[in-house]
C-alpha cells in the first residue's frame, strides 16, 4: 500500500497526537535528600510520620534516604538522628 505525501503526514501526526497524550508529566521540585543511619524506634516515627523513604536497607541500624519537601535538619535533631547528609536538588514528584 503506497501512501500519498498528504496521507504520510496524516499518519504521522496521528502517532505522534497519540503519543503526547498517553505521556504522564511529572512537576518538576525543589527537594532536600537526606541519607541518614538510624535505630527502628526512630525509623517507625519517621515512617508513621509520612515521610517519603527510599532505600532503606536493615542491619543492626536502618540506613535510609528520605526525600522532603523542606528541610527536616530540626526533626531529625528531635528524633536524636546524629549521622545524616543533606543534598538539596531538583526532582520529579
Amino acid at each position: 500500500m503506497k501512501l500519498g505525501a498528504s496521507r504520510l503526514l496524516r499518519t504521522y501526526l496521528s502517532a505522534v497526537t497519540s503519543v503526547i497524550n498517553q505521556t504522564r508529566t511529572k512537576e518538576i521540585t525543589h527537594v532536600y535528600v537526606y541519607q541518614i543511619e538510624t535505630d527502628y524506634a526512630t525509623f517507625n516515627k519517621l515512617k508513621n510520620a509520612g515521610y517519603q523513604l527510599e532505600n532503606v536497607s536493615y542491619n543492626d541500624k536502618i540506613n535510609l534516604t528520605i526525600i522532603a519537601k523542606q528541610p527536616l535538619d530540626n526533626v531529625l535533631k528531635t528524633y536524636r538522628v546524629k549521622n545524616f547528609i543533606m543534598e538539596e536538588t531538583n526532582r520529579a514528584l
